[in-house]
């Protein structure tokens, strides 16, 4: 079940060859194999008990239990015009990937696994299209911290929407670093797309103090979706003449201000 959380069905994944992570390039999962038993959906495969999995096989509509798992593959695209050359070629038979989610902010899930096949689909909804198997080694899995700023959780208003002059959709911070924030979005809200450009706006009203601002508003790229939640890449803050580069001063500016906020989770200080 983590490996369906962290790499799941119908989502991208970043992968490298080797020791080779400086080139990691990107695919999508398209479908589990599990114990040899297809999945092409998320909804398939479910917990019913402490240890205890079950697939329901889209093929026949039939419950299957899974007793011990014994192994679990993913199934991905196999293009032959996306390899540059066969020196470079990373799906060959018995090549060992290390695989990257990027459904997740922080820590990364990372796990690694060994091509088992290329085969064609004979059926199903992806037949006659040649897709490389990847065969995970669980014992491999890990969760790396690549994150190089501090995190702060809040619980602070925050409007979000697609152009100033565009209605605001109502929101909350959920946390804050120099270069990213969390936005929760209200049941139902419109949803964005991965690279969208949006303008966020954090409402400070309720702590601000004399000389300091009601409110920030920046300019954000959508860099990940999590169901009603956005992950933003601050890339511009609004400032008397418009939309500019982030300064450090500002980033320190916000900061200081959530750190204020009663809604700010505060952890205890190192050492």
């Amino acid at each position: 079940m983590d490996i369906a959380d962290c790499f799941p069905i119908g989502g991208k994944m970043g992968y490298y060859l080797g020791s080779q992570q400086g080139g990691m390039s990107e695919t999508t999962v398209v479908a589990y194999s599990l114990n040899d038993h297809l999945i092409y959906t998320q909804k398939g495969l479910y917990a019913d008990a402490p240890g205890g999995l079950s697939i329901d096989p889209e093929s026949h509509w039939l419950e299957h239990e899974v007793g011990e798992v014994q192994q679990v593959c993913l199934y991905v695209p196999y293009i032959a015009e996306t390899i540059p050359s066969i020196a470079a070629e990373p799906f060959k038979s018995g090549a060992r990937l290390t695989l990257a989610s990027m459904y997740t902010l922080g820590c990364i899930p990372q796990v690694e696994c060994v091509v088992r096949d290329r085969v064609e689909m004979a059926e199903g909804h992806y037949r006659a299209q040649a897709m490389a198997v990847l065969e995970i080694d669980a014992g491999t899995f890990r969760r790396l911290d690549r994150r190089q700023h501090a995190r702060i959780g809040t619980h602070i208003p925050a409007f979000v929407k697609t152009a100033e002059r565009a209605v605001g959709q109502e929101g909350t911070l959920l946390d804050f670093t120099d270069l990213e924030v969390k936005v929760q979005l209200v049941k139902g809200a419109k949803p964005f797309a991965p690279f969208d450009q949006l303008i966020v706006t954090i409402d400070l009203s309720e702590t601000a103090g004399k000389g300091q601002p009601q409110q920030f508003t920046f300019m954000g790229k959508v860099v990940r979706r999590e169901r009603e939640s956005l992950v933003l890449e601050l890339v511009g803050q609004l400032k008397q003449n418009g939309f500019c580069n982030i300064e450090l001063m500002d980033r320190i500016d916000l900061k200081a201000s959530l750190l204020q906020h009663p809604a700010t989770d505060h952890p205890p200080l190192p050492g």
